[in-house]
């Protein structure tokens, strides 16, 4: 009779192992750029909301502003100044919504301060009517650039925000960059 004996050759074990680990290598290197994709997409959706949240609390106090354009540069409504590598955007609030500017502490400041070295929005105001602005709040640490900007002739204040996962490094997939801008409307500025 013939030895019939069904057994696996050393070879055959071998092409097995080298097929079952082609199998794990690409099931990992899936895994691994899922988790890598994620991980990005998570921190650019972190970054935009960040973002969103100071254009939100910009839009909800700029839309109250109060003043008269045409007193420029004395009494305007909203002014932006540059100082240093600091950007700061101030506006005259119109507190008791009557649409007049009154005196302190009925109507009162606000600033955003964007520090261009520690990548931060702090927003200040003055409604104790002392005289001097406190922040009050940091609204975001990953500002990388605040470019607002006042158009009299036609009432709005243009705001441009450039936020980034990490801002003291170069953007790369693993610290992604978001840019988001808005035009705010102030309804309760003169114009003449």
């Amino acid at each position: 009779m013939l030895n019939q004996n069904k057994s696996l050759s050393l070879m055959e074990l071998i092409i097995a192992l080298a097929l079952m680990g082609l199998i794990i290598l690409g099931i990992n290197s899936i895994n691994i750029f899922s988790l890598n994709h994620l991980l990005t997409a998570d921190r650019r959706a972190k970054v935009q909301n960040e973002v969103s949240y100071v254009l939100e609390c910009m839009t909800k106090e700029i839309s109250r502003a109060i003043g008269n354009s045409a007193n420029c540069p004395t009494n305007c409504p909203v002014s932006v100044l540059n100082m240093g590598t600091d950007i700061v955007l101030s506006a005259r609030i119109d507190a008791n919504k009557n649409g007049q500017s009154d005196s302190y502490p009925i109507d009162y400041d606000i600033v955003y301060w964007f520090d261009n070295t520690a990548h931060t929005i702090d927003y200040c105001n003055n409604s104790s009517g002392a005289g001097n602005v406190q922040c009050t709040e940091t609204l975001s640490q990953t500002i990388t650039s605040f470019n607002p900007t006042y158009n009299k002739a036609n009432n709005y204040v243009g705001v441009a925000i450039t936020g980034r996962w990490d801002p003291n490094q170069a953007v790369s997939p693993d610290n992604p960059e978001v840019s988001m801008s808005t035009s705010l409307n102030m309804p309760s500025v003169s114009t003449h």
